[in-house]
């Protein structure tokens, strides 16, 4: 059994200094940042949700809800994990930074990301730390290239203003860390959108937020357009976020998968500039 935890210090200054991307989440990102790496810190030590509860003394409900979401992370119980897990000194004093800074920030959504899927959560936070996603778009935009009258159209959450809220904050931080965002969409998607979310897809190429090319749909038969994903490059390694109607799945890895940088250098070799399809912004 470990030891008990220290109380929490007085000081809530940090220890380590967090990254520019983590400096600019609010409070609900920076515990799903925490609650993730955790979670992978647990399967790395190759323990179940029921035997780590067991070796933090609480109930295997808890560890679940802490996994997914649906309890406040508290420092405390962020430092028994960390303690439980084997996380190095180092790491652990970092998350316990990232809850002391989640508490010094306001918590305006955490409510949303408690309603999406825990797949979901995870391609934000990984969004949060990438430094540049890749992404062949099948049936639908972006989230990070989305207008808001798209967005709220075919959004599957209950509130879908309140999504939108948390969505522009996503697409402000993304600009705002010059995130760099390559988008391959089907002619068939990009045709499907208004004419608002074209001219924005314009906006966002002209300028220089995303670089966003089509294919067509004489291409559909090409065996490099089989099935969507998106791939989220950090300096920790790539993530690849394979699309589905569920919410899809994510994989590690993918330097090493020769078949999707087939499929990625197919598909671009089929692709025009969104300005042939969509003309010019005005």
């Amino acid at each position: 059994m470990p030891a008990p935890a220290p109380a929490r210090p007085v000081t809530s200054q940090p220890t380590t200094t967090p990254t520019s991307a983590l400096a600019d989440l609010d409070g609900g990102a920076l515990r799903w940042k925490v609650r993730t790496r955790l979670r992978a810190a647990r399967e790395a030590a190759g323990l179940t949700q029921a035997q780590t509860a067991t070796r933090c003394r609480w109930s295997t409900s808890k560890q679940d809800r802490i996994e997914n979401g649906h309890t406040r992370l508290t420092w405390a119980d962020t430092d028994v994990l960390a303690r439980v897990l084997g996380v190095p000194d180092p790491d652990r004093r970092e998350l316990l930074d990232l809850i002391d800074a989640a508490d010094r920030h306001a918590d305006p959504w955490s409510d949303v990301y408690a309603s999406l899927r825990s797949v979901h959560r995870d391609v934000i936070t990984a969004e949060t730390t990438a430094t540049r996603i890749t992404v062949w778009a099948l049936g639908l935009l972006p989230e990070l290239v989305q207008a808001r009258e798209y967005a709220t159209a075919t959004s599957t959450h209950t509130d879908p203003d309140r999504w939108w809220d948390l969505l522009a904050y996503r697409q402000h931080q993304a600009a705002k860390r010059g995130l760099r965002l390559d988008v391959l969409a089907d002619e068939t998607t990009v045709y499907r959108a208004d004419e608002i979310q074209r001219q924005h897809l314009l906006r966002l190429h002209d300028t220089g937020r995303a670089r966003i090319r089509i294919v067509p749909i004489t291409a559909r038969t090409h065996p490099g357009l089989l099935g969507g994903f998106g791939i989220y490059h950090a300096d920790i390694g790539p993530v690849l976020h394979w699309h589905d109607a569920n919410g899809g799945t994510l994989d590690r890895g993918v330097d090493a998968d020769h078949a999707i940088h087939q499929r990625l250098a197919q598909l671009h070799a089929l692709s025009q500039p969104v300005t042939e399809f969509c003309g010019t912004s005005g």
